[in-house]
């Protein structure tokens, strides 16, 4: 979180806000699984499963009454900045192996967020001020990959494998009543996307 409380007067050349939350899971060194399982025998069945939750609360926060200025001359610059971001990197392989004249594996790997909010919030009769643009966002990107692999060997064999990705992005730019924002600039209000229309990166 990053705040400015109640009643709160900063005057600046410029003024960025920005918090932001990571949620980092890469891949493990030399291609190890994050799972690996292996089993045999005449009648064989085994299975190995993966539920991986995260949850991501950012906030950028403008306390009620509070005066936030930027002081210098007119222009389009973007000096004065408030900005929540999400980051998501998970990555999961996951391998079992089994054998026998009837044998069957199965592997289920699930990543999926519990949370994914990011939200800038302006208080009422807050007041923003800018002589070049005020850029406000909220946002969030995530690259997320779940590798199944099942291998199995015998006269009667029955491999299964399930992997489930569900990211479910939050975000939010709420500004309060009686909230005055002045800029002699661009004024940018995003959310899911820059304030050139691109929206976020979710692969």
């Amino acid at each position: 979180t990053a705040a400015v409380g109640n009643g709160v007067n900063v005057d600046a050349k410029s003024i960025y806000m920005h918090a932001t939350s990571h949620a980092d899971k890469p891949w493990l060194s030399g291609n190890a699984d994050n799972i690996q399982g292996t089993t045999g025998g005449i009648v064989s069945g085994a299975g190995a499963y993966a539920d991986t939750k995260l949850s991501l609360n950012t906030l950028v926060d403008v306390g009620a009454n509070a005066n936030l200025e930027v002081i210098g001359l007119t222009s389009n610059d973007h000096t004065f900045r408030l900005a929540a971001l999400n980051d998501i990197v998970a990555h999961e392989k996951m391998t079992f192996i089994t054998g026998g004249a009837l044998s069957g594996a199965a592997v289920d790997g699930t990543i999926h967020t519990l949370l994914d909010k990011a939200k800038v919030n302006v208080g009422s009769n807050a007041v923003l001020t800018s002589p070049g643009a005020i850029d406000i966002s909220a946002r969030g990107q995530a690259d997320v990959i779940e590798r199944i692999g099942v291998e199995v060997y015998g006269a009667g064999t029955v491999p299964v494998g399930d992997s489930h990705i569900d990211i479910r992005a939050l975000n939010e730019v709420v500004i309060g009543t009686n909230t005055h924002i002045l800029a002699h600039g661009d004024l940018n209000l995003t959310a899911g996307r820059d304030y050139g229309g691109v929206a976020d990166d979710y692969n």
